[in-house]
């Protein structure tokens, strides 16, 4: 859905079509914790759609009482695709947008080899430790850990770690 921007007062609905263990493990909108919420595809989706992210801010307990993040995740089904069930241990899903004016945008994502952009898994880590860290020390983190396999030993990144 990267390619069309979505405002979240336009849609009508969102249907969600992968494989059985993603709808059994993450297709009900659950919110009470920061677990919960986080094994939500509805949360996840609805996150995603208000905020353009999902970082761990979209977890806190004021995130999970946004009433506009919430009246959207409630907007989301989960279901199961038979193909998509048949392709695992393949992740595919499909999404199905319908905004309010009847518009459908559709697209299936296929993520057969789970490999992640570098740039994207980079991105993760720094909103994952900037607040512990700091800018720069998250940096340096990043860079460590990016070339742990090249380290005489891990003392680098737990004197780093240390430090917060």
């Amino acid at each position: 859905m990267k390619k069309h921007p979505l405002d979240p007062a336009a849609i009508r609905s969102v249907r969600v079509k992968t494989y059985r263990v993603a709808v059994d493990v993450t297709g009900a909108l659950r919110y009470g914790t920061e677990d919960e919420a986080k094994f939500s595809l509805p949360w996840c989706f609805a996150a995603a759609i208000t905020d353009g992210a999902v970082t761990l801010s979209q977890f806190t307990r004021e995130a999970r009482a946004d009433e506009g993040k919430l009246a959207l995740a409630r907007k989301i089904e989960v279901v199961e695709d038979p193909e998509a069930t048949s392709l695992f241990p393949r992740r595919v899903a499909e999404v199905e947008v319908t905004l309010s004016d009847g518009t459908v945008l559709s697209e299936k994502v296929w993520n057969s080899n789970d490999a992640a952009d570098p740039a994207v898994i980079r991105q993760k880590f720094l909103s994952a430790v900037q607040k512990t860290l700091g800018d720069e020390g998250a940096d340096k983190a990043a860079d460590l850990l990016l070339a742990a396999d090249s380290l005489s030993g891990v003392s680098p990144i737990a004197q780093l770690i240390s430090v917060a």
